[in-house]
């Protein structure tokens, strides 16, 4: 069946082909909108990844902590990996402890009420 509407269709182009007048060749243009228009499905199909797709994004993001309960033979295949991921996971409690938590500490000593000294 498609490949006679297709056929067809060719066939219509081929028939316009050498049309020079621009009104005619604006109508035609406004009658095949048309056409599609009437002749489109009523509800598109979507595959499910497809962008309407029902599974669409939907990827499992894990969290980073999964890692920390891998087996030592499982980390040992990348040990590269792992030392990296141990290094920074050090830093990051040392920036954590010297940046983000000394942040608010500035500010009490200007505050009307005592401010409390067992948060460190």
């Amino acid at each position: 069946m498609f490949r006679l509407q297709a056929v067809e269709l060719r066939a219509k182009i081929d028939a316009t082909r050498k049309e020079q007048d621009m009104r005619k060749l604006a109508a035609m243009v406004q009658a095949g909108e048309e056409e599609v228009f009437l002749n489109r499905p009523l509800q598109t199909f979507a595959f499910k990844n497809d962008p309407e797709g029902i599974c669409y994004d939907r990827t499992d993001n894990a969290f980073d902590v999964i890692l920390d309960y891998w087996h030592p033979w499982e980390k040992a295949e990348f040990a590269d990996y792992f030392d990296r991921r141990e290094k920074r996971k050090a830093d990051y409690e040392e920036y954590y402890k010297n940046s983000i938590m000394k942040k608010g500490l500035k500010d009490w000593e200007k505050l009307p009420y005592p401010a409390p000294t067992n948060l460190l």
